[in-house]
């Protein structure tokens, strides 16, 4: 009796072993405009405008105001979001400028690149996780960030 729970107790062991190598599929987040460095008053308004990839900011397609009445929220402790902006996700299928009222100041983002990456272990029982790799351009200024799955990605904009 011991050698069969012996024998079946290994062959479970062995089973677990065997089926390690397990992958998840890591998805695509929306990208979101984090501001840095500003304050809610800098905030107050702010205009989206979305262009025709590569055509150096010329073509338009569409823009979006933030509004007086906007309400924004930390996402750490130096970014704001602001929330009505949020519908108006980045896409790596246009570029884009951000226009600041309080500096009068314009942000042109271009190049912007995202890739989900899986972080795979050698065992289906341990967590496989995914980072999110995203590069981009703000003002000829080039930004990576590999940052947690979990959380979503952020274009920054820095005052």
């Amino acid at each position: 009796m011991k050698t069969t729970a012996a024998l079946l107790f290994l062959i479970v062991i062995a089973a677990c072993l065997f089926s390690c190598g397990g992958t998840i599929s890591c998805q695509n987040q929306p990208i979101s405009l984090a501001f840095n460095r500003f304050d809610s008053f800098s905030l107050a308004r702010v205009i989206l405008i979305k262009y025709k990839k590569n055509t150096d900011f010329t073509e338009v397609i569409d823009s979006v105001f933030s509004g007086t009445s906007s309400s924004q929220y930390a996402i750490d402790s130096t970014g704001l979001k602001i929330n009505n902006l949020t519908y108006s996700v980045i896409n790596p299928d246009y570029d884009y400028v951000v226009y600041v009222y309080y500096n009068q100041r314009h942000y042109k983002i271009r190049g912007v690149t995202f890739h989900p990456k899986t972080t795979r272990t050698h065992c289906k029982l341990c967590e496989n996780t995914c980072k999110n790799d995203l590069s981009f351009y703000v003002n000829d200024s080039l930004y990576n960030y590999v940052g947690d799955g979990s959380k979503p990605p952020y274009v920054h904009i820095y005052k």
